[in-house]
């Protein structure tokens, strides 16, 4: 039942992988990549309540599994859970201090919740994990452009567009 769901999930038929693995998750209710994957739909379908449920049962399973990580921040960002979102962030960085990965959520929940002198510094530490890091240099941008900060922000894009020249995000 799993394999079915699984492929149905794949070949984005979600109305069917939901089906399947909801049935699955009857008889292994702990299954981390069935609730993951649930978690995915319901992210897709933006019901981010149905999907914080999954995306918790996936993280409780496996707190090391960075793809679960990084999907239920982001789930808990669009829900407006920002304190439980900040603290799985947090956490998660100690495990994983070099994954820029972390530190873009980071940014984007404090931009999200106005704090952008904290949404520049965590991307700032993004960019000084990984240089080719396309989100981080437009949502830093950005971030100085909310800030009123025109040529931080100027000097951002610019290097950004050095590193990605087509990207149609910076220009």
């Amino acid at each position: 039942i799993f394999l079915l769901g699984a492929c149905y999930f794949e070949i984005k038929n979600f109305d069917l992988s939901k089906e399947f693995l909801s049935k699955f998750l009857e008889y292994e209710p702990n299954h981390s990549t069935a609730n993951y994957i649930l978690g995915l739909i319901y992210k897709f379908k933006r019901d981010y309540k149905n999907s914080f449920l999954f995306f918790e049962r996936a993280y409780r399973n496996e707190k090391n599994n960075l793809d679960i990580v990084s999907n239920f921040s982001i789930n808990l960002i669009k829900a407006k859970m920002y304190d439980k979102a900040e603290k799985l962030l947090l956490e998660s960085i100690e495990n994983f201090k070099t994954n820029y990965i972390l530190y873009n959520r980071l940014g984007y929940l404090y931009f999200e919740t106005g704090q952008t002198q904290k949404c520049i510094q965590y991307y700032n530490q993004a960019l000084d994990i990984e240089k080719k890091n396309l989100e981080a240099y437009c949502n830093l941008g950005n971030s100085y452009l909310r800030n009123s900060e025109l040529s931080s922000a100027k000097k951002i894009f610019e290097r950004g567009l050095k590193i990605f020249p087509n990207s149609k995000d910076i220009q």
